[in-house]
């Protein structure tokens, strides 16, 4: 829709303006136009449901949904515009005005979704409120009252005297403006992507670089087939690729806990042994008395509780590039890019401490413990199930000071209940 049929009365210089673009007849646009949106949306429509049956609700995925419903409302005002475009009403003419500033709208908040996706995923943490408000907020706002105050000015699109659209002076620099901002962000995600060590992760950097592509591309040849629609149909195959990176993360994941799964803990120690990942801390975590948990809460009790230990891990790790993962059963895998024993030390204090505090405020029917040994890279350490024994020894060593202060613990409260 940014690019529409002129009017021939309105432009003298139609014979330049043909030499560069391919036009075509009011009812060969209006057909084709109708038919690749509503083409678009119905797929759109299958992509917003693939995220609501087969993934959870957390920040990133609303988001993508709400991406979905934004580009869903744009092609259906983009078909109404074009099925009232021409048509020299005085209703026509409101009904239109106000669709076309609710598709301009649209284009704002899809892609102001899609930067706090992007920042999100690029960094692991949601953009700070105040660098959110100076760089994107501020001149997203700034726009949006461009487009609302444009029935007045006319300065993003007008209609004329028979009802139709035309690009009004600020269309082309709004949509520069906001070709810049995904432009920056796909070349921040290629540069993050080139030397990243994780297969996984450096494919969801590409993606997320290859997301302006298409639009790019049907911009081109929206600018060349004059009036025919073609940068949001273009969007559609961005947003399927993304369904499809997320679709493949799900199948690296841990389908209780949403952490990485086993398969994915392979395939880290894949590049270890290939020295693309040369120094690392790996910890090992087992959560303690689980089977008494199981046993005297039930199985429902047991899964929370693997939850819940999952919960306290990502919280702790969240901003980090640490690699976190279920290992199996009740045992947990942290990753840490560097091998500085004091730092291993302290993370696993970090730990527990986090779950002293959950442990104090659960409303649970169980307690959470765990015992915690690591292993640190190095010379000698030639293969990372090196490392991998050396932080399951060191675990065991921590379970048993456990099971000791345990028993001291159960014989102390025996003697009061005998005296």
């Amino acid at each position: 829709m940014d690019v529409l049929l002129y009017d021939t009365d309105r432009y003298q210089n139609n014979a330049e303006r043909e030499e560069t673009m391919i036009t075509f007849n009011t009812t060969e646009t209006l057909i084709f136009n109708i038919g690749i949106n509503l083409f678009s949306m119905i797929f759109t429509i299958f992509i917003l449901k693939m995220y609501q049956e087969s993934f959870t609700d957390t920040y990133e995925i609303l988001l993508l949904r709400k991406i979905q419903k934004g580009i869903i409302l744009i092609f259906a005002t983009d078909i109404l515009m074009w099925a009232l475009n021409g048509q020299p009403s005085l209703g026509v003419r409101i009904i239109n005005y106000l669709n076309i500033t609710i598709y301009f709208l649209m284009q704002l908040l899809v892609i102001l979704f899609w930067l706090r996706y992007a920042h999100y995923r690029l960094f692991n943490r949601v953009l700070r409120k105040k660098h959110e408000l100076v760089l994107i907020l501020l001149p997203f706002l700034g726009m949006g009252l461009i487009v609302l105050t444009n029935s007045f000015t006319g300065w993003c699109f007008y209609l004329d005297n028979q009802n139709f659209f035309y690009r009004g002076p600020l269309s082309t620099p709004l949509s520069f403006v906001l070709l810049v901002y995904l432009l920056s962000v796909s070349v921040l995600a290629f540069l993050k992507a080139v030397n990243h060590p994780l297969i996984e992760r450096k494919d969801e950097l590409k993606t997320i670089a290859f997301f302006s592509l298409p639009p790019l591309i049907g911009g081109l040849l929206q600018t060349i087939f004059y009036g025919m629609s073609f940068v949001w149909p273009s969007a559609v195959l961005s947003s399927l690729l993304v369904l499809l990176n997320k679709l493949g993360q799900a199948m690296s994941r841990d389908s209780l806990t949403g952490l990485n799964n086993r398969n994915t803990i392979d395939r880290y120690f894949a590049y270890y042994t290939s020295g693309l990942v040369t120094e690392i801390t790996l910890i090992l975590l087992d959560i303690n008395g689980f089977k008494e948990i199981n046993d005297q809460h039930g199985h429902i009790a047991g899964d929370l509780a693997l939850v819940e230990m999952a919960k306290i891990l990502r919280k702790i790790f969240n901003k980090t590039s640490a690699f976190i993962s279920r290992y199996g059963g009740d045992e947990f895998l942290v990753i840490l890019p560097s091998n500085d024993e004091k730092i291993a030390q302290e993370t696993i204090q970090q730990i527990k401490n986090n779950i002293q505090r959950f442990n104090q405020i659960t409303t649970h029917p169980f307690q959470l413990s765990i015992s915690a040994g690591y292993g640190l890279s190095s010379k000698a350490m030639h293969h990372y199930t090196d490392i991998l024994k050396q932080a399951d020894e060191n675990m065991y060593k921590d379970k048993e000071n456990y099971t000791k202060v345990q028993a001291t613990y159960r014989m102390m409260m025996a003697k009061k209940q005998d005296s």
